[in-house]
């Protein structure tokens, strides 16, 4: 099994369980500002355990590679936000996560443009199949839009600040996953992991200043599931970083944006009412034809011999 591939399922496993354990603590009643907030507070200790790594130091440019690290952080977790926010400002989760979702699509055109990356024509019909999982996927996991919402002219839906959210998650997941290959192609995992954690300060520095007031009274529980997330987040961004390394950006992205469909498989076990249907086992089928043809590379012609 190639490099990329082993990482990439390592992080398609990590990030469909971090959906779980955020699906949670939203059903624990916890706000989207603390759910970023506390995250980070779980991601930034374990980070530093790779300052241990006798690979930190590695790489050809400390400068540029922590910069794109840093940039990957934030956009990461700008997104994150924008995402939470576009559901509490009344995003449908039937539009919101699937929409969101697609964000391959941008790393597609930003690795066309500034990695010179090319899909073959088996990847290309990988990458349909997989924009198809996710969205179906998105639709089976998602909650029924409220009469409120759904009662509204088309237009004004169209225009609404949650759409404009989610629109801005899908660029900035999808700027995010071209940031990562930059930052490896500079600097090694370890510190591309630095710099990451790093870049979720600035977004945490601006939901304080946004919200100076926040009730910091929670739950054991809701603290539990929130630096829970935060901790996976930082192991699954090594991964994720480690197979951007040894595979291309475009294609790790398509294959990692499946992790919804974990999240979907292991809902039934976590959430009352959630069960496996016909329509769930076909989104599953179709996540896997998916990841073989997103896998597929075209043997290169040998050298004719003199």
């Amino acid at each position: 099994m190639p490099r990329w591939l082993l990482y990439s399922l390592i992080a398609v496993v990590l990030w469909g369980v971090f959906g779980t354990v955020t699906g949670k603590a939203s059903d624990a009643k916890v706000s989207s500002d603390h759910i970023q907030l506390i995250s980070t507070m779980g991601l930034l200790p374990v980070s530093l355990l790779f300052l241990l790594s006798k690979n930190l130091k590695s790489g050809k440019n400390h400068v540029r590679g922590l910069l794109y690290a840093f940039l990957t952080g934030v956009s990461a977790s700008a997104g994150n936000w924008c995402y939470y926010e576009s559901m509490a400002r009344g995003g449908e989760g039937s539009i919101v996560y699937p929409l969101t979702g697609v964000y391959p699509l941008v790393t597609v055109i930003l690795a066309w443009v500034l990695l010179r990356e090319r899909l073959n024509g088996v990847q290309m019909f990988g990458l349909l199949l997989a924009m198809a999982a996710i969205s179906m996927g998105g639709v089976l996991g998602a909650d029924a839009p409220s009469p409120d919402v759904a009662a509204k002219p088309w237009l004004e839906r169209a225009l609404s600040p949650w759409l404009v959210l989610a629109l801005v998650t899908m660029v900035l997941f999808g700027v995010a996953a071209v940031l990562q290959k930059m930052a490896t192609n500079n600097i090694s995992n370890e510190l591309s992991m630095l710099g990451f954690a790093v870049g979720f300060i600035p977004v945490g520095v601006f939901i304080l200043l946004r919200n100076p007031g926040l009730d910091w009274h929670l739950r054991q529980n809701q603290w539990v599931l929130c630096l829970s997330s935060g901790a996976i987040i930082a192991v699954g961004s090594l991964s994720l970083f480690a197979a951007y390394r040894h595979g291309t950006a475009t294609v790790v992205t398509a294959v990692t944006a499946l992790n919804p469909l974990v999240t979907v498989i292991l809902a039934p076990f976590f959430f009352d009412g959630q069960k496996f249907g016909a329509a769930k086992i076909a989104t599953i089928v179709l996540a896997l034809a998916a990841a073989v043809a997103l896998t597929y590379e075209k043997k290169k012609p040998e050298a004719a011999s003199a």
